[in-house]
């Protein structure tokens, strides 16, 4: 393992190619890492490598855009499992299917809570109705 002081003799790429572990699927970085991605220091400055190799091998990240990994694995920096996507789409690529108990998230089975604004299992909701009243609560 070369010292901090002659990686920073070496290019990018050639730091890139040493700390990627190559598999059949996914490429993974084995170097530094922050909340789960890949990042590197480049120019004094820390970047995440997933961007930096899409840049590298795909061309520049479309403005407005976001790199969502389609694996699913966050220090992946393969180029071919990145792919780049409006907010919209990434938030929505994230958003849970189902609730905490198994139950679809379908438009029939959704619904958005006042309180919190988040989305809420219908099932679920009358699965406590049923039991509240079993127990004489006011519904």
């Amino acid at each position: 393992m070369l010292s901090p002081k002659a990686m920073s003799f070496l290019s990018p790429r050639e730091r890139f190619d040493m700390r990627v572990n190559r598999t059949d699927g996914c490429w993974l970085w084995t170097g530094a890492k922050s909340d789960g991605y890949a990042q590197f220091k480049i120019d004094g400055r820390f970047r995440h490598v997933h961007r930096w190799a899409y840049e590298e091998f795909v061309g520049p990240i479309p403005s407005r855009s976001e790199l969502h990994h389609l694996c699913g694995v966050r220090h992946c920096v393969r180029p071919s499992h990145l792919i780049a996507v409006t907010a919209q789409e990434h938030h929505d690529a994230h958003a849970p299917t189902h609730c905490i108990r198994g139950h679809e998230f379908t438009p029939q089975n959704t619904y958005v809570a006042r309180r919190t604004g988040k989305r809420q299992c219908r099932t679920c909701w009358k699965v406590r109705r049923d039991k509240r009243r079993a127990r004489g609560e006011k519904v």
